[in-house]
């Protein structure tokens, strides 16, 4: 298991069990616990080289993302980066710093990336899941709780609409539930997330290594629909831990 740390982000191949035929899983790991992972220009051009290149080899049975430290999977943008070329900008009264038109522009593709990818991608949202750690997580198909996710879109709170996909989330729940949070950036914990299909699984959070063992240990093969059935089969079969109430089955 050879691992690189690229801006931010470690990119690594983790060895499959013996039934697996030599495949591997390919692994992206947020790794700036000091700022919660919040995901900056360099990192996204980090992921999205690391995927397109996964993509065309046959070698790579999947995707595995997930969020270093015990706090947050990607608590959204790195917003002093983004407030500094704002600022720029509007003193110098044109654009001095197109950092932000870099960063959304390269972000948004990432996610879309992620949202057609043929193989697949499970994505591991422990504690803070939020604004673009939001994106890359909804844009994962198999969509990884814990009992401590909480999960938002605060970037209404600035100003800003439903970003990295967001709209694309909210339009897949119940129109009255993605009114409420695309409209409040209210925060919700993973039974709330699981209602609305933002998650499609939730395991123990102190179980995440363990958890990636049991992926690592599992029979991939050849054929994508086959691998994505055996993971959330493996996903179902954990015990789940307790969560909270709803706090959305009210609203």
């Amino acid at each position: 298991m050879d691992e690189q740390l690229v801006s931010g982000v470690v990119i690594e191949e983790l060895a499959l069990g013996r039934d697996s035929g030599g495949r591997v899983l390919g692994h992206a790991q947020l790794d700036v616990p000091e700022t919660l992972n919040s995901l900056s220009l360099a990192m996204i051009r980090a992921l999205a080289p690391a995927l397109d290149g996964w993509r065309e080899r046959d070698d790579v049975a999947g995707v595995l993302i997930t969020g270093g430290g015990d706090r947050a999977f990607c608590a959204g943008g790195d917003i002093q980066a983004l407030y500094r070329a704002i600022g720029e900008n509007h003193a110098a009264g044109t654009v001095v710093d197109d950092y932000p038109f870099r960063f959304f522009e390269e972000e948004y593709r990432l996610d879309y990336a992620l949202h057609c990818y043929p193989k697949p991608v499970v994505a591991l949202g422990h504690g803070i899941v939020m604004g673009g750690g939001l994106g890359i997580f909804c844009g994962s198909a198999i969509r990884v709780l814990t009992e401590k996710s909480r999960l938002a879109v605060p970037e209404i709170t600035i100003g800003l609409f439903p970003d990295a996909g967001a709209t694309w989330t909210l339009g897949r729940m119940a129109p009255h539930h993605a009114s409420f949070l695309g409209l409040t950036g209210s925060h919700v914990n993973a039974a709330d997330a699981l209602l609305t299909g933002m998650g499609t699984h939730v395991v123990a959070h102190d179980a995440r290594a363990d958890v990636i063992s049991g992926l690592q240990g599992l029979p991939w093969g050849d054929e994508a629909a086959a691998n994505d059935a055996m993971v959330r089969s493996y996903l179902e079969g954990l015990d789940a831990p307790a969560l909270p109430d709803s706090e959305l089955a009210q609203v």
